[in-house]
């Protein structure tokens, strides 16, 4: 009688072929999206792409003696995520962090008007800190700005399998493949973890 192998018991059930999964595999990088890259793997079953999400936008604000100018955010700013914050045509690339000291999250520099816990980011010119009720400050010295900042993400979206190539082996075919398919394949005996040996 054939038993099949679900995704779940796939690897336990069958360390050959698991090892000759493995044997295959060494250098390659399922994350790998440059294909200059030597991990780099030629016709995935899916493709990514960065989205773009615009958060802040303003032209010509004007930052007094006060250092900072309240602004509106389209989105919240999130701990961990990347940004890319162009201030008067120079592009920046940040990373949110939590500034404690206010309960706010912090993009760029937060030593400028001397605080930000003494974080000063990659020494950028300016800082950002968004709070939680929404109200979003840019902090610089004084003059005038123009401002954009976009959070910047990557989209992974699946190649519907219709337009794969026949041999290619989808997670269906693995969850219906058999033991008596496996044993054919390596070329000796495979249990399933259910099965007793008599």
């Amino acid at each position: 009688m054939s038993k099949h192998i679900t995704l779940e018991n796939l690897g336990a059930a069958l360390p050959p072929l698991k090892h000759l999964i493995d044997k295959k595999a060494e250098g390659v990088d399922w994350n790998e999206n440059d294909p200059s890259a030597s991990g780099y793997i030629r016709n995935r079953p899916f493709y990514s792409i960065e989205e773009k999400t615009n958060i802040v936008s303003y032209t010509n604000i004007a930052i007094g003696i006060d250092s900072y100018v309240e602004l509106s955010a389209n989105f919240p700013l999130e701990v961990g995520k990347t940004y890319i914050v162009t201030l008067n045509g120079i592009t920046y690339e940040c990373i949110a962090r939590y500034w404690s000291d206010a309960d706010a999250v912090l993009i760029g520099n937060g030593t400028i008007c001397g605080y930000g816990d003494g974080d000063s980011g990659n020494g950028e010119p300016f800082s950002c800190d968004y709070y939680t009720d929404g109200e979003l400050y840019l902090n610089a010295n004084a003059g005038d700005y123009s401002i954009s900042i976009f959070h910047i993400a990557s989209d992974i979206h699946k190649i519907d399998s219709k337009y794969l190539p026949e041999d290619v082996v989808t997670k269906n075919d693995l969850v219906a493949i058999t033991a008596d398919q496996i044993n054919e394949i390596c070329g000796n005996t495979v249990y399933l973890a259910n099965e007793v040996m008599v």
